[in-house]
């Protein structure tokens, strides 16, 4: 008899521990550029950790940002930081053809401006001027150029070099023109116009026109002190924290909540993020995720 009620005992026990929810671990995989990993991952490493408890945060780095939208469709990756063109086009299937609908956001950060410089000799005063002439859209594996290229309807010869190769070709003349997204250092960018090259400055048609064509584009003005001239103006983008759309509403929530903490330290390291409008942060090119969205909603509800 005693040895039937230690039986059941065990089975009872033994049943308990099957329906009982055991704790699952989880790992945020953050993708990031090489340049951005040494800025951002202490930061965000800091608020995620107070934010998301049990949440271990891993940190990986890829060049070639348009295949960032790749990882997160497939799942390999959870967040990244992306420029809006691609992540809007790969939303609508513009990228390549294949439509990324599992990409969400969760904030719109600072804008990035996208410089045209031509080199010192030039006579280019307009974009208009430019056809014909050999203009580099960028590093293989970026759109932000060829967009633009389109966009204004320049008729040109493209190429696709890095910034340090299309730098050394404008200066040595055997390239007319390079458009630049801000967010290489200005150092570089300085270097060129110490050299003679210029900076292009965009007419407000121009602009406007590309706009149209594509929203998440849009004007900036240069401030003079930025490059020692006067005030232009220039195409911007917006930086965006993107994320897929499987992961749990609470987890964004918090991701979400967590980055915004961590901004003012960020932007001690990035100073462009300065120049960030938290009004702007949900109006992201393609859908918020619902945990951001939710905390979104709680911060207009507490203002």
């Amino acid at each position: 008899m005693w040895a039937c009620g230690f039986v059941l005992a065990l089975l009872t026990l033994s049943c308990a521990s099957k329906s009982k929810p055991q704790p699952t671990h989880r790992t945020l995989t953050v993708l990031l550029l090489p340049r951005q990993l040494p800025l951002f991952s202490g930061a965000l490493a800091k608020a995620f950790s107070a934010e998301l408890p049990g949440v271990d945060i891993k940190f990986i780095q890829k060049e070639g940002s348009t295949d960032y939208e790749k990882d997160l469709q497939a799942g390999d990756v959870d967040i990244a930081f992306v420029l809006a063109d691609t992540a809007y086009l790969a939303f609508v299937g513009q990228l390549d053809g294949r439509r990324y609908d599992r990409l969400r956001g969760i904030a719109a950060l600072d804008p990035y401006p996208l410089f045209l410089i031509v080199r010192g000799n030039s006579s280019v005063r307009d974009v208009e001027e430019l056809r014909g002439q050999r203009v580099n859209a960028g590093a293989p594996g970026t759109v932000t150029g060829d967009i633009a290229i389109k966009a204004l309807e320049i008729k040109a010869v493209v190429s696709h070099y890095g910034f340090e190769t299309a730098a050394a070709k404008l200066s040595a003349g055997t390239l007319d023109a390079m458009f630049v997204v801000g967010n290489f250092p200005r150092n570089r960018i300085r270097d060129l116009l110490r050299q003679g090259a210029r900076i292009l400055p965009m007419s407000q048609a121009s602009i406007a026109r590309l706009h149209r064509n594509y929203p998440f584009m849009r004007g900036m003005v240069i401030p003079s002190a930025e490059f020692g001239n006067g005030p232009m103006l220039t195409i911007a983008l917006d930086r965006l924290v993107i994320c897929r759309a499987g992961l749990d509403e609470d987890l964004v929530y918090g991701v979400t909540k967590a980055l915004f903490q961590s901004l003012p330290d960020l932007s001690t390291l990035d100073t462009a993020l300065r120049q960030m409008n938290a009004e702007d942060a949900p109006a992201t090119p393609i859908p918020l995720h619902e945990g951001a969205a939710r905390y979104y909603r709680e911060q207009a509800a507490n203002e």
